[in-house]
């Protein structure tokens, strides 16, 4: 049998799922379809299921301290799995089922599950069953519930003081409708404003993102303005691509500010030179997604951090048995200044490095790629010229420089750079080295990136005398 309009009807249904979950056969739970058709708790709270590309970026934001407050109407458990991999079982997450729970210590990241739990229903029914929200009638009067209450004002305080990104479905729900119509009577925001106040992840909006704008906005919602608020409101991409790209951004700007942060008496525009390295390899990377596919591509950015940042902060392979994300930075961008750790740390010098290989991409005839297969001792990545290959390393101080050699995973006759934040630990330096130039001869090149920059006042003479010390 076809049905013609399958589609349509599909649709359709998706978007009346709340009023279908409310049916209940005479004699049983009014909970019936969610707790025994759909069996949520072992459909959603499989273990066996492994977080997609969305989960997966989801944790590497709050690892970032980008994505600090996560509100989430899904009851799957596919995020607190995806940062329990990448943080190797580290305290990065609170999630928030209960009022109560709002009440433990807050974490990096805060995923407030306004709509209930399957995974910890499954392993505690009589507390949680009742915290699965899925139906019309409860979607409705969720609000007016005492058992919410806690629940509800912390929503609105994030949507009061936060801008919003929205992705997927969750636009459609009464109880979402008037928490930021709550939001808005509380402290609106202004229109226009920037960022945006509240961004949706689609095609197109829906007139459920309409209804949403219009109670937000008001009197500015008018006609010389619907269209902007609109345009403004609406970014066409859907998560799978849109998060990806948000991380590689995050991790650019970081690197940035890093820089600015070491450069302070640069100006703009020499900065900006150094920036436009970091953008290349940023966007170097970016195209490889196209050829791995989107959610190989996120998994190697995972496993391309993780080691990387490994090798540079404690000289050694990640440990875990999984992929293991290690961020730039545990604040978001705006407290980098703040930071006393990024004085010591070498990660300003560390930015400064990646920029300036990404000018000698773009410049100079370089090319960085993933380290080739086979290689035996492979650095965080590889740059050739002509027939000449060097494996990257990085070392954030000396310690980490000593251990790189220690656990064989550089050696001093390798067709290596190490590249060091701070001096060259005097054992490496008495180590036989590479004499500068294009010898011929085998054997380990150090560069101080501390060294590189003493005196320098413009992006040019850095360039230079970094491409002085590297010999390709």
């Amino acid at each position: 049998m076809e049905w013609p309009k399958f589609v349509e009807i599909t649709k359709s249904l998706i978007l009346q799922y709340a009023r279908v979950l409310d049916i209940a056969p005479a004699g049983v739970e009014a909970d019936y379809l969610v707790w025994e058709a759909i069996d949520v708790a072992k459909t959603y709270g499989d273990p066996t299921t492994e977080p997609d590309i969305e989960h997966l970026c989801i944790a590497i934001l709050m690892m970032e301290g980008l994505a600090s407050d996560i509100v989430s109407a899904n009851w799957d458990g596919l995020v607190e799995k995806a940062v329990e991999q990448l943080a190797g079982g580290l305290p990065v997450l609170r999630v928030c089922v209960l009022d109560e729970d709002t009440r433990t210590d807050g974490q990096r990241g805060n995923l407030y599950k306004f709509h209930g739990c399957a995974v910890l229903a499954a392993r505690d029914e009589a507390t949680y069953r009742p915290k699965l929200v899925g139906r019309a009638s409860q979607i409705n009067g969720w609000a007016n519930q005492r058992s919410n209450e806690v629940m509800l004002s912390k929503l609105i305080e994030i949507v009061t003081t936060k801008p919003t990104l929205m992705l997927g479905l969750s636009a459609q729900d009464s109880n979402i409708q008037g928490v930021f119509v709550a939001a808005q009577n509380r402290m609106a925001w202004p229109w226009p404003s920037h960022p945006p106040a509240f961004v949706f992840s689609n095609d197109k909006l829906g007139p459920d993102h309409k209804t949403l704008l219009q109670n937000v906005y008001k009197d500015a919602y008018s006609a010389a303005n619907r269209e902007p608020i609109e345009l403004s409101a609406l970014l066409r991409a859907y998560g799978k691509s849109l998060l990806p790209a948000l991380c590689l951004h995050v991790a650019a700007t970081k690197l940035c500010r890093l820089i600015d942060l070491l450069f302070e008496h640069f100006s703009q525009l020499e900065r900006a030179k150094l920036h436009a390295g970091v953008t290349a390899l940023r966007n170097q990377v970016a195209a490889t997604a196209v050829t791995l596919g989107k959610e190989p591509f996120v998994r190697s950015m995972i496993s391309f951090s993780g080691r990387t940042m490994s090798l540079f902060l404690a000289g050694k392979e990640p440990h875990s048995v999984g992929p293991q994300y290690r961020p730039i930075s545990v604040t978001p961008v705006q407290h980098l200044k703040a930071d006393p750790f990024l004085t010591i740390s070498g990660t300003k010098e560390l930015s400064v490095g990646i920029g300036l290989f990404g000018i000698c991409v773009l410049g100079a005839g370089w090319t960085a790629e993933g380290p080739a297969a086979g290689t035996v001792r492979p650095g965080a990545f590889q740059v050739r010229t002509g027939t000449t290959v060097l494996q990257v390393f990085f070392a954030a101080s000396a310690q980490s420089a000593e251990q790189l050699v220690g656990n064989s995973l550089v050696g001093l006759t390798d067709e290596a750079i190490v590249i060091h934040s701070h001096a060259i630990p005097s054992p490496m330096a008495r180590a036989a080295r590479r004499a500068p130039g294009r010898t011929g001869l085998p054997g380990l090149q150090e560069v101080s990136i501390a060294k590189v920059c003493e005196g320098i006042t413009n992006a040019d003479d850095l360039v230079r005398r970094f491409r002085e010390e590297v010999a390709l």
